[in-house]
């Protein structure tokens, strides 16, 4: 099994914040018919779908030659180097791997459509887990398919925050876009600052 590390609801904001920049998209078409106020999410909830899919057969495949390569790039960053760790442990502990159990029907959180790298996030509960598991796909550029860039367990009794629709998409925020309690940009440099330093970060009761 696939490690993942557990989530609180401050994990969220972070990851929101670290993709913020960002849209979405695959190497799939992009929806050609916008809503009435001109905007659309770079990928339909079909395509997201049909993305979600891709990507767990990859990591069935990689679990089964217990070989990350077989992932392609529908494995990408921390979920890339989590899963390579954890094949090195099967095989030296000399035990089949597993792929991690994916959202049986995942609520999906679509940007809208925007220049590259692109993102969405898909979240929902798994018959290993009782708390919603989140995953966050990424695009990097438009000849990239989509991969999994991270998966993380919410800690029991934390809920998803209601989703913009599907079908319309959410509107991505600049880094230092204002009014909130927070731009994004400081609120991963705070986040960074609180888990380098932990109990004696100046953050810790942000």
């Amino acid at each position: 099994m696939f490690a993942v590390r557990r989530a609180t609801g401050r994990w969220m904001t972070v990851l929101v914040a670290l993709l913020v920049t960002a849209g979405c998209g695959d190497d799939v078409r992009t929806p050609s018919v916008p809503d009435a106020a001109g905007e659309h999410p770079a990928v339909t909830p079909r395509q997201a779908a049909l993305i979600l899919g891709s990507i767990d057969a990859a990591l069935v495949r990689a679990a089964s030659a217990r070989d990350v390569a077989a992932a392609g790039a529908r494995v990408t960053g921390p979920a890339r180097e989590g899963l390579a760790a954890t094949v090195l442990v099967d095989k030296a502990l000399n035990r089949p791997s597993t792929a991690p159990p994916a959202p049986t029907t995942p609520k999906l959180l679509l940007t809208r459509g925007r220049p590259w790298p692109r993102w969405f996030l898909a979240a929902g509960a798994t018959p290993a887990s009782a708390t919603p598991v989140l995953r966050v796909l990424v695009s990097p550029d438009p000849r990239s398919p989509y991969g999994l860039w991270g998966q993380l367990v919410l800690l029991p009794g934390k809920q998803l925050p209601e989703m913009v629709s599907a079908t319309t998409g959410a509107e991505p925020l600049l880094a230092n876009a204002p009014g909130h309690t927070k731009t994004p940009g400081e609120t991963v440099a705070h986040y960074t600052e609180l888990l380098n330093r932990g109990d004696t970060s100046v953050h810790k009761a942000d």
